[in-house]
């Protein structure tokens, strides 16, 4: 069994059709697609929200949809990705009662970001763009668009953080996570191709 997956996602998004198909072909348990439009596949469950939500009001309204359903962790997979083949057990297998992010790879080839160290100090963040050396690499922060969550943490911490519209919502999530003692960790096996 994999995970549910939620999907923020833009109105009339051109890749939503490809990222929800890689998503079913991987075993996604189920497909929340927020947006403020109703979307063309009749598969999935419509998480409305209104126009001009942001990234953190729109993964709050799907992993909360999911957590109703049941659900004790869930992929938050942006609109403009399509997962590898077996990322969604790899992730399932890492999440436990944290976050587990996985490698996003551009779709040229090569690694786009494989998580984010941040300095406390002076609030700098940045993006890893080599290999993780380990399974399960431990990080300050993985990417929002990749990123699967124990939903009992993600409320908790009283989910993303909607002051946050686009942009570091995923940083300040995680750092809070690490604050409260939650394993944030970066799994090499998953792997998402993405577009942004």
């Amino acid at each position: 069994m994999a995970l549910p997956v939620v999907v923020p996602a833009a109105p009339r998004s051109a890749w939503l059709g490809p990222c929800l198909a890689a998503a079913r072909a991987d075993g996604a348990l189920g497909v929340y697609v927020v947006s403020e439009e109703r979307p063309s596949d009749p598969d999935v469950r419509w998480v409305a929200v209104p126009t001009g939500a942001g990234f953190a009001a729109r993964a709050n309204a799907g992993l909360g949809a999911a957590r109703d359903d049941g659900h004790a962790a869930a992929l938050l997979l942006n609109d403009d990705t399509e997962l590898r083949p077996g990322t969604l057990r790899s992730l399932r297998d890492a999440v436990g009662d944290g976050i587990a992010g996985a490698v996003l790879e551009e779709f040229a080839g090569g690694v786009q970001q494989a998580g984010m160290t941040v300095n406390r100090r002076t609030g700098r963040v940045l993006g890893i763009r080599r290999e993780p050396e380990a399974s399960r690499a431990p990080r300050d922060a993985v990417s929002g668009a990749a990123m699967a969550l124990s939903l009992d943490l993600w409320a908790r911490l009283g989910g993303f953080d909607e002051e946050f519209t686009f942009y570091f919502e995923d940083v300040d999530l995680c750092l809070r996570a690490r604050d409260l003692g939650a394993m944030v960790h970066l799994v090499r096996e998953a792997r998402v191709r993405h577009h942004g």
